[in-house]
């Protein structure tokens, strides 16, 4: 059973970022972030692995970038989190599912207000 927070904006479906350790932030960390729309935290990543790979001795730095691989990874969620919260999204629920779309569902059971917005976006893509 996986666990989700849920973010909603009015006017925009509802958003559902999964808890836990990402490999993807850890791996690919600054392309993940620009995918995922957080332009801050992928800027902020890229510059971080420039200055690693710039200046930082070559016994020094692969540890160094092992570091903050894993920090990305750990906290790379609730990165996102932050950019859904500066975009003017709120915490509203946390749910539980086996998959997004699961969890999705079980929001929409408990939020009928949001259905509209998630149809919206569903029409969409």
């Amino acid at each position: 059973m996986r666990v989700y927070t849920v973010h909603t904006r009015v006017g925009a479906a509802p958003v559902l970022v999964r808890e836990g350790f990402s490999w993807a932030a850890a791996i690919i960390n600054f392309v993940w972030f620009a995918l995922n729309g957080a332009w801050i935290v992928a800027a902020i990543a890229l510059a971080a692995c420039v200055l690693i790979a710039l200046y930082a001795p070559p016994s020094f730095g692969l540890p160094v970038y092992l570091a903050l691989a894993v920090a990305l990874g750990v906290f790379g969620r609730d990165l996102l989190r932050w950019t859904l919260d500066r975009r003017g999204f709120r915490l509203v629920q946390v749910v539980t599912g086996d998959d997004r779309d699961i969890a999705l569902a079980r929001v929409l059971e408990r939020r009928p207000d949001l259905v509209a917005s998630a149809l919206d976006r569903a029409v969409m893509e």
